[in-house]
């Protein structure tokens, strides 16, 4: 069954790059239609309203103060909520701020070259740090983002850099959207022509343009096409193409990582966490990383509060189950808090990992990985464009990485389909 209708552009994901991808492609007169395989917009974006509160089950947080995403929470007026300083447990049992840590960082690590072939764990061994010995920063990395014998170094020191050219530190400007995360998607929603419930199987281009066919046999026609899927989807190799990609293409698939990424919701009838506490950092517990999700929230008396783990401790709770996971979860926020009284009336886990649609959270670049993203990115004879948070090198894995790469790949197809048109 085919639509009919001969497009400029097919847009595959309608998750934030796929979003800015066809704003900005329609902005510049391009006739664009998305393809969507859920039932929503938003992709790793997913608010659900409960209790009172929005709870954010994928992205949160919106990072540092230069975020380009920051243009839509203007335009849309929102409300937002800077997370404070991290209150770190000591091995000692202290709790103490994180500005206590602060000088444990030797920012003159910023300026030694890691090598292609180096981890962050292999880099820091050769400057003399081995574990047991990380400075917090470090710490806070692995905790955050992956085990860091699997991240390559250049990659996460390229972006400690850009942050301190913005004159941030790392996790020093985390901003909350106060009625949830999904209304920076609303100035990019409208006018969008969205196919909803419609899973891609198939990309096929033709000097004559290219065909995007989906599981419920639709056919969609257009000049160029802007894949936005998840690298979690593209190495599960679940779309087919023709013909087949580029070397260089599938190299660059097979290179990144996905990181592993789950988040407990605890909520309590009363606030539970210290006051003026918006984060909890303990690396005895799983998870080890707790903040208050529901600060400033109008009318809400109680607290929820979010449990994130990444990389071991996540595959951790992911291996125990929901049930599991949140009893291990309370255990771990009662330690954190030494509250061992502490009983949420609602608790979920959730994770993107068993989910076919995106099957991992985000890209991370393993040691000799470093410039997949740049080459994920690249055009394929001018009809295929690539987007999404794998497809930026700098600000992979979040969500303003995500809006760059859209109106990155926007820009690209525009400037192939006038030449050619």
């Amino acid at each position: 069954m085919t639509t009919g209708m001969m497009y400029d552009v097919i847009v595959i994901g309608a998750g934030m790059a796929g979003l800015k991808a066809a704003f900005d492609a329609r902005a510049a007169g391009l006739s664009t239609v998305i393809v969507e395989a859920r039932d929503r917009v938003g992709g790793r974006i997913h608010t659900v309203r409960e209790a009172g509160i929005a709870v954010e089950r994928g992205a949160e947080l919106i990072h540092s103060r230069a975020a380009e995403t920051w243009a839509l929470a203007r335009e849309m007026r929102l409300e937002t909520h800077r997370m404070s300083d991290a209150h770190i447990r000591t091995p000692q049992g202290a709790l103490r701020d994180e500005a206590h840590f602060e000088g444990e960082f030797d920012e003159a690590l910023l300026d030694v070259q890691p090598s292609a072939d180096e981890s962050v764990e292999a880099y820091l061994a050769r400057v003399g740090l081995r574990r047991g010995a990380y400075p917090m920063t470090m710490r806070l990395l692995e905790m955050d983002y992956e085990r860091l014998d699997r991240v390559g170094a250049l990659e996460v020191f390229e972006q400690l850099r850009a942050q301190r050219a913005a004159g941030e530190a790392y996790g020093e400007n985390d901003y909350r959207v106060i009625g949830g995360y999904d209304q920076l998607l609303t100035p990019l929603v409208r006018d969008a022509i969205v196919h909803y419930n419609q899973p891609v199987t198939a990309v096929e281009c033709s000097p004559h343009g290219v065909r995007v066919t989906t599981q419920t046999d639709a056919v969609y026609a257009a000049r160029a096409v802007i894949v936005t899927l998840p690298i979690g989807v593209l190495k599960a190799g679940h779309v087919r193409f023709t013909p087949d990609l580029p070397a260089e293409t599938n190299d660059a698939i097979a290179r990144l990582g996905v990181t592993d990424a789950l988040k407990l919701h605890l909520t309590f009838a009363q606030p539970v966490l210290p006051r003026a506490v918006d984060v909890i950092v303990d690396e005895r517990g799983t998870p080890p990383i707790w903040w208050n999700a529901s600060a400033e929230t109008p009318g809400f008396t109680g607290e929820t509060v979010v449990g994130w783990a990444t990389g071991n401790y996540a595959r951790r709770l992911i291996a125990l189950g929901e049930e599991q996971g949140i009893a291990l979860g309370v255990r771990s926020l009662r330690a954190a808090l030494d509250r061992p009284d502490l009983t949420p009336i609602h608790a979920r886990m959730t994770h993107w990992n068993d989910d076919l649609y995106t099957l991992g959270a985000y890209s991370y670049a393993p040691p000799h990985g470093e410039n997949a993203f740049a080459a994920l990115a690249q055009p394929i004879a001018g009809t295929v464009f690539f987007a999404g948070e794998a497809t930026d090198a700098l600000w992979h894995s979040t969500v303003h990485g995500a809006y760059r790469s859209g109106a990155r790949a926007a820009k690209a197809v525009t400037t192939a389909l006038g030449k050619r048109g």
